[in-house]
């Protein structure tokens, strides 16, 4: 494997093990995760971005992933984005105050279904294959949906 296929596995992977954590860890380890897990998936797709970027007009193929420039700065993107969430997501807790879930259990819910949706939408630029793109839009649709219900105002759900 080269070191963008390492770069763009390490991008999702990361957030994908930060879903994972936050859902497992204990309530006063959550916010240190999230924000650990944030730092470093966003680092790995900076560094995606830059390592195809540096090689104009090559495409790297494998059985999987597909990785080309454009491919890389929307990984990119992707993390700054997801890092942002992240970084707000305290401030944006703290006004709801209602919802699906108990009060106590939102956090956990809450950050480990952005870094689900953060994993599945950095998959989609660079998954090599049609229908696995097809099923990660599709899982980023659902994702994105139970996220909406952290609003916690009944027309949100309508």
């Amino acid at each position: 494997m080269t070191s963008s296929e390492w770069l763009a596995l390490a991008a999702v992977a990361l957030a994908a093990i930060a879903a994972v954590g936050a859902a497992c860890a204990p309530r006063r380890a959550i916010g240190a995760l999230v924000t650990g897990g944030a730092a470093l998936s966003a680092v790995a797709a900076g560094a995606l971005a830059v390592a195809t970027v540096g090689r104009p007009g090559t495409t790297t193929e494998s059985a999987w992933l597909v990785l080309d420039p454009a491919a890389g700065i929307l990984v990119a993107v992707i993390g700054a984005v997801g890092l942002a969430s992240v970084v707000v997501s305290p401030s944006y807790l703290s006004t709801v105050t209602g919802g699906l879930v108990r009060a106590s259990r939102i956090p956990r819910l809450y950050y480990s279904l952005l870094f689900a949706f953060w994993a599945i939408l950095a998959a989609v630029p660079v998954i090599g294959n049609l229908g696995g793109a097809w099923l990660l839009v599709e899982a980023t649709t659902a994702a994105s949906a139970l996220l909406v219900g952290f609003s916690g105002t009944p027309r949100v759900l309508q």
